[in-house]
């Protein structure tokens, strides 16, 4: 069982690849693309293109500064201090 609660500490990230899928956060859009090389865990490195079809995007109200993701939740922080659930 995945879950993100409050308590949850966000990374300052601007990529991460989980359950075969790449996240990452382009200013205000946060973008989702399958793995180009299929992988299910782990922190997309930057050798390589790691990510390939785009799967879903999410425009957010300001510039992300971080985001943490968990399963199926996405938690962002915006750089004006906007949390959001995805």
């Amino acid at each position: 069982m995945c879950s993100l609660t409050i308590e949850c500490v966000l990374r300052e990230t601007k990529e991460q690849k989980v359950n075969g899928h790449v996240v990452t956060a382009k200013g205000n859009t946060l973008c989702i693309f399958k793995a180009a090389d299929g992988s299910e865990h782990g922190t997309a490195g930057g050798a390589g293109k790691a990510e390939t079809a785009p799967v879903a995007f999410f425009e957010c109200p300001a510039d992300i500064k971080v985001f943490e993701v968990a399963c199926a939740n996405i938690a962002v922080g915006c750089a004006d201090g906007q949390m959001l659930q995805l």
